[in-house]
């Protein structure tokens, strides 16, 4: 099982949950590794105006799983075969003094063994 907790600090510093946003569940592939390097580059998350959108392949959606995170952009996968995972979801906010709304996509890589006794906590924040 994989519990994750997914949010962004904004540029004032505050901390915004992905809160009922989709948070996908993705096999590390050598297909999934080179989409994530042309979304992301070398870091971890990229601010959603400047995020490519293509369609990706439909055998790549396939594989993928998702949930919706909660209030407290907490959400859970269970039954997860041992593999490498991409954790991978966006957080919006709309400043206080804008109409328009501002967001990352973030994402975290997690390995899972089989071998657990208890589920594994990912922190899903860009960083």
């Amino acid at each position: 099982m994989i519990e994750a907790h997914a949010f962004y600090r904004d540029e004032t510093g505050k901390i915004v949950y992905a809160a009922g946003e989709h948070v996908f569940l993705v096999p590390v592939t050598t297909y999934a590794e080179q989409r994530f390097f042309q979304v992301y580059g070398k870091g971890k998350y990229v601010q959603t105006k400047y995020m490519p959108w293509d369609e990706a392949d439909p055998q790549f959606r396939k594989y993928m799983r998702s949930t919706k995170a909660e209030s407290s952009g907490r959400a859970t996968f269970e039954r997860v075969a041992p593999g490498d995972y991409y954790l991978a979801t966006s957080v919006t906010w709309v400043p206080e003094d804008s109409f328009t709304a501002k967001g990352a996509a973030i994402y975290e890589r997690v390995t899972i063994t089989g071998k657990e006794k208890e589920p594994v906590k990912v922190i899903v924040s860009g960083r």
